[in-house]
């Protein structure tokens, strides 16, 4: 069985760490209306790709616009790599983008607490967003936007408080070198929604290809694990119960309870059901909002396809056996790809996703009872 690292004394650190950072954050000045972001970020390799790609891509024409004057971006850093993150950060600041730099306690960059590490920092960023008024976006150092993404964030979150979409990774080595082609005079990517669609889809990370249900005679037989993806004519579909925030607004930032040592360190992908408890408007095609994260071999992929029954105890897992992530597994997210003459219509799509969520449904009821025999015999209550 793997170790965990998420030990009482681990979660007390992180809980610890949160509240006095908070407290700290108070006494900063209030961006009412705008937008707040938290950021982990130490290291050659993420500090590489945050400052070849997710900084020349925030920096677009459209998405600066939008972003500066009103965006407030905490990055979170280790001693060794402070120097450096405030260096690359100077073309945000220059941009008119709030930057506070923080270096975190030697204990929370340890290697084995990255994950719990990340959490902590993603929370911060969201509870900070209330005490200033202000909405949320997830930060990643190695996410690439669309040329109007922040433009098309701040029209859409006019008429939705809450935004949110599953996307997909690309091979970083592999995408790196078509990116740059779209890299202008003055060091910025301007790159459209359509375009970067094309290149993860052409230079689609290994961990994501054992997700695609094309061609899996569902449900009997599925994806290892979520997100479900279905090749569409124009589109991936994407059915996941986590997802990226695009947006949470401030009406979610302020009223969130404060987290438990058992809930501070989990992603805000996970936690979004609990801290902005409304369903999220998922962009569209047309709404030209496409992220891709760039992933290197740090990342592995799974086997694929697997049982049914597989597929619904790692799904129920993953959604802790409640149905609060039932509404974001039946939403479909969509990315944009190039028009794939095999693509499925949207209305088999549809009903093959229907065959699946039912499967889930039907399994629950039999993982639950494994699950209680399970501890009756760890306790002593039924005969091994």
């Amino acid at each position: 069985m793997k170790k965990t690292v998420e030990t009482p004394a681990n979660r007390t650190m992180c809980l610890q760490w949160f509240m006095a950072e908070l407290q700290r954050l108070q006494a900063m000045t209030p961006i009412r209306g705008g937008l707040v972001s938290s950021m982990l970020l130490y290291g050659e390799d993420y500090i590489s790709r945050f400052a070849r790609f997710c900084v020349p891509t925030l920096l677009s024409v459209d998405n600066r616009e939008a972003l500066a004057g009103g965006t407030r971006i905490l990055f979170y850093t280790d001693a060794a790599s402070y120097q450096e993150v405030w260096h690359q950060t100077q073309p945000l600041r220059a941009a008119g983008i709030d930057t506070p730099i923080a270096v975190l306690p030697p204990e929370m960059t340890a290697p084995a607490l990255k994950y719990m590490a990340l959490g902590t920092v993603h929370q911060v960023g969201f509870y900070a967003a209330g005490l200033w008024g202000a909405g949320y976006h997830i930060g990643q150092p190695d996410h690439v936007y669309s040329s109007r993404y922040f433009a098309n964030l701040r029209r859409l979150k006019q008429n939705h408080p809450a935004i949110g979409q599953a996307t997909v990774s690309a091979n970083l080595m592999a995408a790196g070198p078509d990116l740059e082609v779209y890299r202008l005079g003055d060091g910025t990517i301007s790159i459209g929604t359509d375009t970067l669609g094309a290149i993860a889809w052409r230079h689609l990370h290994d961990q994501f290809r054992p997700l695609i249900a094309n061609g899996h005679e569902t449900p009997d037989w599925c994806p290892p694990t979520g997100p479900v993806i279905w090749i569409g004519r124009d589109k991936l579909a994407l059915y996941s119960p986590h997802m990226n925030i695009d947006y949470a607004g401030p009406q979610f930032t302020v009223a969130a309870p404060l987290p438990t040592d058992f809930t501070c360190f989990a992603t805000i992908d996970v936690m979004w059901p609990y801290l902005c408890p409304v369903t999220p408007h998922q962009p569209t095609l047309a709404d030209q909002m496409t992220i891709v994260e760039l992933s290197g071999a740090e990342k592995t992929s799974q086997q694929s396809p697997v049982s049914a029954h597989a597929f619904a105890a790692t799904l129920w897992h993953i959604m802790r056996f409640t149905d609060d992530y039932l509404d974001l597994m039946r939403r479909r997210s969509v990315f944009p790809i190039p028009t794939q003459p095999d693509g499925l219509e949207d209305s088999v799509i549809d009903a093959r996703q229907a065959a699946i969520h039912s499967r889930l449904m039907a399994e629950r009821q039999g993982l639950a009872l494994m699950s209680i025999q399970h501890r009756a015999r760890e306790m002593g209550w039924r005969r091994h």
